[in-house]
């Protein structure tokens, strides 16, 4: 459902920048979704883009920009350092319960941890090719890029190395030993 709500819009944003200048585009297919079904969106949108099985980051710490639905996958960008639009899309009855409920800031992990907003967040309407295209612009701007690039390192520093989980549970094992 995800990926029906998002990618039309994403592939609609790579017709638009397409139309401005070169981009090479394409799609990493998470271990989740099918094959099929990204090339069915694909075919609808008539963005001829390419597929990639998951490729566990490589894809990702290549791109200029990634866009991407929020969730762990803005993480992973944040990590390798390659600036994202991030974006939301719910229900209409469950968006507007959450608003009454829910009162963040942010809702992308990047800006949470950042504690300001780092990356643009789309949410609903906002999440349409021509919105998309225009914050993919700012991202790519000289001197914009370098700002966020910095900001996902201090992300990534805050992160910690790699291993927490493999930490955490030692400290657990060693206050459950005594």
């Amino acid at each position: 459902m995800e990926v029906r709500s998002l990618l039309p819009a994403m592939l609609d944003a790579v017709r638009i920048l397409r139309a401005e200048r070169t981009v090479d585009a394409y799609i990493i297919q998470a271990p989740t979704i099918t094959h099929e079904a990204l090339e069915q969106i694909v075919a609808e949108s008539g963005v001829p883009v390419p597929i990639l099985p998951n490729d566990r980051g490589e894809g990702v710490a290549a791109a200029d920009v990634t866009l991407s639905s929020s969730g762990t996958a803005t993480l992973e960008s944040a990590i390798l350092g390659t600036p994202v639009v991030v974006m939301y899309r719910l229900s209409r009855a469950t968006y507007l319960l959450g608003k009454r409920l829910v009162s963040l800031p942010h809702f992308s992990l990047v800006n949470i941890i950042a504690g300001h907003e780092v990356v643009p967040e789309l949410i609903q309407e906002d999440v349409n090719g021509a919105r998309i295209a225009e914050e993919v612009r700012k991202l790519v701007t000289p001197g914009r890029d370098e700002w966020v690039r910095n900001e996902l390192e201090i992300i990534r520093g805050k992160l910690g190395t790699p291993g927490a989980s493999r930490r955490a549970a030692e400290e657990i094992h060693k206050m459950v030993a005594g």
